[in-house]
């Protein structure tokens, strides 16, 4: 009898821990579809825009049901129950008004990838993409209006702090400021040529970009000047970020880097499972509940605010045990581009650039490399607008991707 108690309390001790230190649970999600956005109206009805379909749930995101939209939806966005809106990669935007039952589509105006929608309130809202394009609306997204389209820059992310004050991020570093609602606007460099994929305010004064390579910097000033914060990740590309209070907030990004932070960005920490899954959106809908959606039908829940946590420096000073060749960044890309790699062993590398018909364009590595992960630029000074291909080889490791030059 007091064995079955004992065994009975360990039992009781071990389910308690494992509660107690429960991070983030994989939820069905009935699809393999990559998932890129997630908008909750309150904290049982929430919506994920993904490719060719939408998924809602109403019961906290426990269990979520599939709504067929064709197309790759990058953004969604609801302002209660009834009204929301998704952008997609070919210019679409698309309107519901009766709670996601159907979905109507707007004129947008143009056919470049949109990559962020946002609203203010029910009437006034903007949606940014490549080649700076940034629509407003303020009938509710029934007509859209071009505020901007002069560069060559693409715009990648968005943050609407008032009915005023937008701010918009994209790549080669450049972040633009309105202060009346689009109809002027200041454009700032935080330094370096990244991607900025995700910018999250918290008040008019702070607010946070991250993007390409890990990186991530932080404003004080209300956007007015950056500090470089340095990286966060051994390359990879941070998608989103969202924090729920002035010194609490959660990053997440290519291959499952899921990073917490609890001093306003001064730190951060591993905060997730062991997933090699690009992760492309999170958000929470209080203190303790978040979700985050990822590429072939990942989502994940937590329900105390991610658990426990890994400091981040042990997590870049770890050597990786694959060998790996990542995708360019930026690809489309002008005037140059960054190719990371990773090997598990020391071993001697080739990286090679490639044209079409298989000639060589330049060798961008050929020597013995520690176990590790690297990057390297490519730039296109001397070559044509066109495809090409890179190559690596590490002992018995080979692999190939396409690069895109426009110029």
């Amino acid at each position: 009898m007091k064995k079955n108690v004992f065994y009975s309390c360990i039992a009781l001790v071990i389910s308690l821990c494992s509660i107690a230190y429960s991070q983030w649970l994989t939820v069905d999600s009935g699809t393999d579809a990559n998932l890129r956005s997630i908008s909750f109206v309150n904290e049982n009805v929430g919506w994920i825009a993904g490719d060719d379909l939408l998924l809602y749930t109403t019961d906290q995101g426990q269990s979520w049901n599939e709504k067929p939209l064709p197309g790759i939806h990058n953004s969604i966005f609801f302002y209660d129950e009834q009204t929301g809106w998704v952008c997609s990669e070919f210019g679409e935007i698309f309107k519901t008004t009766d709670g996601g039952e159907t979905w109507l589509p707007k004129v947008s105006g143009t056919v470049n990838a949109l990559k962020s929608i946002r609203f203010i309130d029910e009437m006034t809202g903007l949606a940014v993409g490549f080649f700076q394009t940034v629509l407003m609306t303020t009938d509710g997204g029934e007509s859209w209006v071009q505020m901007l389209h002069s560069g060559t820059e693409h715009f990648l992310s968005s943050s609407l702090i008032n009915n005023q004050k937008i701010f918009i991020a994209g790549t080669n570093g450049s972040i633009f400021i309105s202060n009346d609602t689009g109809q002027t606007w200041d454009s700032v460099n935080v330094g370096m040529p990244n991607g900025l994929y995700a910018i999250e305010f918290i008040n008019l004064n702070t607010g946070y970009v991250f993007g390409c390579c890990g990186s991530y910097f932080k404003t004080t000033d209300g956007g007015l000047t950056w500090e470089d914060k340095g990286y966060i990740t051994t390359g990879d590309i941070i998608f989103s970020g969202y924090f729920i209070n002035n010194t609490t907030g959660w990053v997440v990004g290519e291959l499952g880097w899921l990073l917490k932070t609890t001093d306003g960005g001064e730190n951060w920490f591993e905060n997730g499972p062991p997933i090699l899954t690009d992760l492309y959106d999170v958000t929470f809908i209080d203190d303790n509940i978040g979700f985050i959606a990822g590429a072939n039908g990942l989502i994940l829940k937590t329900t105390n605010a991610g658990g426990t946590s890994t400091a981040v420096d042990e997590l870049l000073d770890a050597i990786p045990n694959e060998f790996v060749l990542y995708q360019n960044y930026p690809n489309p890309f002008n005037p140059s581009t960054i190719i990371q790699y990773s090997i598990g062993s020391g071993q001697v590398v080739t990286l090679k650039v490639f044209d079409l018909l298989g000639r060589e364009i330049a060798v961008l590595v050929n020597e013995y490399k520690d176990a590790g992960k690297y990057m390297v630029e490519f730039s296109s000074e001397g070559i044509s607008s066109g495809i090409y291909f890179y190559s690596i080889e590490a002992g018995e490791f080979t692999a190939s991707k396409k690069l895109l030059l426009i110029k």
